[in-house]
């Protein structure tokens, strides 16, 4: 019986193929192969593409990195301005206040001189017998003291003779006057004052208007 089956089994291996089963046989094969070389392409082109993927990744990661790097430097110095900032405000604030300091002591400086010379001519007068001196030592404490608003840019504001403006003049009186065109200043009860182009103090003046009918004819 053992023997038949190994006859048997030789005789399967003998038989050969026909043309159908061989053409099959070799379109499977073919089939086959052609299966595993798509297969082992798909695979290299998936493991092409993941190693593109991870290079891409680690290119990003290091750009990321430099783009923080760049940001905490621009922290950095944005710091750093703000510093400089603050202490270049500071000097300037302190620098400011050395200067108004400076300049408030030369007008102190200047008044106690116009102090000094006050004194001076108040002795004088006790003493002088004549007027005419005394005189002179008022005037020549009241230039004094025109150059010292002069040195500090006070300058007066002419007024009588000119037109009456409001950006220098203040009203304290209107007149009926024949012998000077209306809105002419023909008097000034205060001197005026410019500081640096500024109007500090306008100038009260008398300002002269056109007679009515009835005054002219009262003059005639």
């Amino acid at each position: 019986m053992a023997e038949d089956v190994v006859k048997s089994s030789k005789i399967d291996k003998e038989v050969p193929l026909t043309v159908e089963e061989d053409k099959k046989y070799s379109e499977t094969k073919a089939g086959q192969e052609k299966k595993d070389v798509t297969q082992e392409r798909v695979s290299d082109e998936i493991e092409t593409k993941v190693k593109f993927l991870e290079e891409e990744v680690q290119t990003l990661k290091q750009q990321l990195q430099e783009k923080e790097k760049n940001i905490e430097e621009l922290k950095n110095e944005n710091l750093r301005l703000k510093a400089e900032f603050s202490n270049y405000r500071v000097r300037i604030e302190n620098l400011a206040l050395k200067r108004a300091k400076d300049e408030s002591k030369k007008i102190i400086l200047s008044f106690l001189q116009l102090y000094d010379s006050f004194g001076r001519a108040i002795s004088h007068i006790e003493e002088e017998n004549s007027i005419e001196n005394v005189k002179n030592g008022i005037k020549a404490v009241f230039e004094q003291f025109k150059a010292i608003i002069k040195n500090l840019g006070i300058e007066e504001i002419n007024a009588v003779g000119t037109q009456f403006d409001p950006l220098y003049h203040e009203v304290f009186m209107v007149v009926e006057d024949e012998k000077h065109p209306p809105n002419t200043v023909v008097e000034e009860f205060e001197k005026g004052f410019k500081w640096n182009d500024e109007v500090i103090k306008p100038s009260r003046v008398k300002v002269a208007k056109a007679p009515t009918k009835k005054n002219k004819s009262n003059a005639n």
